[in-house]
């Protein structure tokens, strides 16, 4: 067992659950302006939004991301993947509006993108900065 930790992608995971903790935050706030709570408890959006996730995150990290595009073309692919399957996502589980679930995915992916590189920075590169 200790084998298998001892060469577990502990980086993945944490930049999978930071991505995923600032998207769910802002999307819990983002669906109740919309008074979603109606229909989704908190746990359902957690839940549905972290499943999403789980199914988009892997996709652009392990194959777009290492695919033979430049960084930049890779980047804005693997973005416009993940918005356009999380809109597709949220819409079919969650019951969202193509509309709401289209502002929803572009705002949570943008805070993702641009907050979670500050905070990988902050807790991994502090001392090369």
């Amino acid at each position: 067992m200790m084998a298998i930790l001892e060469h577990f992608n502990w980086h993945y995971l944490y930049v999978f659950l930071q991505s995923n903790g600032l998207e769910v935050l802002f999307l819990l706030f983002f669906y109740n302006m919309f008074q979603y709570w109606d229909r989704l408890s908190y746990w359902e959006i957690l839940v549905k939004v972290t499943l999403a996730n789980s199914i988009t995150h892997p996709i652009v990290l392990f194959f777009i991301l290492k695919g033979p595009l430049s960084y930049i073309e890779a980047i804005l692919v693997a973005e416009a993947f993940a918005i356009v399957a999380e809109i597709f996502l949220h819409q079919k589980y969650l019951g969202i509006g193509w509309t709401k679930a289209t502002v929803g995915s572009l705002i949570a992916n943008l805070i993702s993108w641009q907050f979670g590189t500050v905070l990988t920075t902050i807790f991994f590169l502090s001392d090369r900065v």
